[in-house]
């Protein structure tokens, strides 16, 4: 009888060991260097509207074995001889996946989607090369198990810097000049590919962020550790946010501004008077119009026009 209860026991621990484990075996694995990524296609959407000006592929990539995809936005003409410089968009929260990058009025796939459109096409016409990823299991990108998650956005990093990686052989795109731009969770997962990308990532601009001030639950546990990554991050970042956000406090950005400046990280806070989470109007252009002659004005230091 003894026996019986110690091997009880023993089970009991083991089992506890185990469930304990899965959580910190994810986040490590998302967070892992080694990245499987190749490109398969790139090719037009004949069901997209078309852009004046602009060459609008989807590209098709295999990361970690999942089969995902990208919009990539660049100037139909005038690239320069060393290709276009790069920025990669990161999208927020979508509570149904599956529909992120579809129209509204009729479901069909046009990335980005109606919510994100202007942002991407905006910079694209002023000279960058854009790269929107799904995320995996967003739109037809596989992966469906790795949505709707705490451990998500650290996924989802990984589905960008897996994108990155083929963006290297691509003669298009001016790797030397490397941004990032994300709003919401996807604050989050630049911060988390950020961290990664250390000095290969020239710049970048976060909207919206969210930041618990106290990790009461799973999810803010998983936000403040990307936060806690601040200390990883080298290049100099835009912070965006409407004081009177309702979706993710203005506290957040205030936070994540104030712990770059305790680490001597060079960062701007551009706080704006309404509710928007996603910028509109007057806003959305001053913040696009922010953000493109920030990443203008490094570009010019890295090639010494300016000091």
């Amino acid at each position: 009888m003894a026996i019986a209860k110690i091997i009880i026991f023993c089970l009991v621990l083991l089992t506890f060991g185990f469930w304990a484990y899965i959580p910190a075996f994810a986040e490590s694995h998302a967070r892992s260097p080694v990245i499987d990524s190749r490109v398969i296609l790139l090719k037009k959407n004949p069901l997209a509207k078309p852009l004046q000006g602009l060459s609008a592929q989807v590209g098709t990539f295999s990361i970690d074995g999942l089969i995902q995809h990208a919009l990539l936005l660049q100037p139909e003409k005038g690239m320069p001889e060393s290709g276009w410089p790069v920025v990669v968009f990161n999208h927020g929260f979508h509570p149904e996946p599956s529909k992120n990058g579809r129209r509204t009025i009729d479901g069909v796939n046009d990335r980005p989607g109606d919510y994100y459109r202007q942002i991407p096409q905006a910079f694209a016409r002023q000279g960058f090369l854009v790269v929107a990823a799904d995320y995996r299991g967003h739109n037809n990108s596989l992966g469906a198990e790795f949505t709707l998650q705490a451990s998500s956005p650290n996924w989802y990093a990984r589905d960008v810097l897996g994108i990155i990686n083929i963006l290297e052989r691509n003669k298009s795109a001016n790797m030397d000049h490397l941004f990032m731009l994300g709003h919401s969770m996807g604050a989050e997962v630049t911060l988390h590919a950020a961290a990664a990308l250390k000095g290969r990532l020239k710049g970048a601009s976060i909207w919206s962020a969210s930041v618990p001030t106290a990790a009461n639950s799973v999810t803010q546990q998983a936000e403040i550790g990307a936060y806690s990554q601040l200390d990883n991050i080298y290049s100099p970042m835009n912070i965006h946010h409407a004081k009177n956000d309702p979706t993710t406090a203005f506290k957040g950005s205030t936070m994540i501004a104030s712990k770059l400046k305790q680490l001597g990280k060079p960062r701007k806070l551009y706080p704006y008077m309404s509710t928007n989470h996603l910028f509109t109007g007057e806003n959305l252009q001053l913040a696009i119009s922010r953000d493109i002659a920030f990443f203008r004005r490094i570009m010019l230091i890295q090639d010494g026009s300016i000091k």
